[in-house]
């Protein structure tokens, strides 16, 4: 820390008591996203105020247009912390509009931490040395881009913590593959890298998991590693953005999402990534939706196709480029391309 434009603390101090000239920048920038929160926030914000540090931090709240008090108590805060909470209050809600990955880049124009810490309104922190911990590991290990911790988990409107945790252990050094396979870092958990942090909103407008997809593209920059220790806490409620979706609603997203990836993650990646939509449409199709029915239906006369044109590949592409720019349209239609290549490629010669 030596090279940055503050002198670090001697000992750590909780950062509603910490005192900085004018202008320091901070070291750690804290995202947190809120919207209709005012039964959780006051609690979220506490956790982060408490934060026994060594090093200046800064505290960002974004309301998504909030119909309840939410917005009276970020204005609350912010008035007893000038100097450490910043607000964005969002005039109209775009959560709604389904442009969630814009989000991260609306935190990225305010944030000038070296790191970020996520955590949602509806969540909060439990250990008052989360963020020196984390930061310590990060400082020590330049090759890091992000880590990560286990959570309790608060059901409802509960303030303490249940004794269930997630994920229920720790991967020590999680590879890109395996953060393919199932999300398993909390957000409430994570301290990141911001020079690993990768806006794919403008990349891909179908990304609308934006925390998951950063953490696999932080994977691409850097190790990263988890942590032990329970340090906060995740809570699931009705209103939450994932637990509150329906599982039509939860499969589309993840439809999308993978989608979405295939455009910004590196070739070899892609077989796994055509496998998560593959199991996706199944799934759906399997629960009678009617858009996974049609995308089901289209992939089995793309692999049927296969087998009767196998000796003729210019009819077959032909074939295959009609039908699904009829049936699904042109946007995907290069996407189904990289499956049917994984179907030849798997299929018995």
């Amino acid at each position: 820390m030596n090279d940055r434009h503050f002198i670090p603390k001697a000992r750590p101090q909780a950062v509603s008591l910490q005192q900085w000239p004018l202008g320091t920048k901070p070291l750690v920038s804290i995202w947190c996203a809120t919207h209709n929160h005012d039964a959780f926030l006051g609690q979220a914000l506490d956790s982060f105020l408490m934060q026994e540090t060594t090093f200046p931090v800064e505290i960002i709240v974004h309301d998504d247009a909030s119909t309840d008090r939410t917005q009276e108590i970020i204005q609350h805060y912010q008035n007893k912390h000038p100097r450490v909470i910043v607000t964005m209050i969002q005039p109209t809600n775009i959560l709604g509009s389904g442009i969630v990955s814009n989000l991260h880049s609306i935190f990225s124009e305010k944030s000038l931490g070296d790191y970020v810490a996520y955590c949602d309104g509806d969540d909060f922190w439990t250990a008052k040395d989360k963020l020196q911990t984390q930061v310590d590991v990060m400082e020590s290990s330049p090759d890091v881009s992000l880590t990560y911790h286990q959570v309790h988990i608060a059901h409802g409107q509960n303030p303490v913590p249940s004794s269930d945790f997630f994920p229920p252990s720790i991967l020590a050094e999680p590879k890109t593959e395996e953060l393919l396979s199932i999300n398993f870092i909390p957000t409430c958990s994570v301290l990141l890298r911001s020079n690993a942090h990768h806006n794919l909103s403008e990349t891909s407008s179908r990304i609308e998991l934006g925390d998951w997809s950063s953490w696999i593209m932080a994977s691409l920059k850097g190790r990263i590693l988890g942590l032990s220790g329970i340090m906060s806490c995740y809570r699931q409620h009705a209103g939450g953005i994932w637990h509150g979706a329906t599982p039509t609603k939860q499969r589309w997203v993840l439809y999308q999402f993978w989608v979405g990836m295939l455009e910004v993650m590196p070739e070899r990646f892609h077989p796994q990534i055509s496998e998560n939509i593959l199991t996706i449409i199944s799934k759906g199709a399997a629960k009678k939706d009617p858009q996974f029915c049609l995308a089901k239906r289209t992939l089995h006369l793309i692999k049927l196709s296969y087998f009767v044109f196998r000796n003729d590949p210019t009819q077959f592409k032909r074939w295959a480029s009609e039908l699904t720019k009829a049936w699904l349209g042109p946007e995907i239609t290069q996407r189904i391309y990289g499956m049917a290549r994984i179907a030849r490629k798997n299929s018995p010669t």
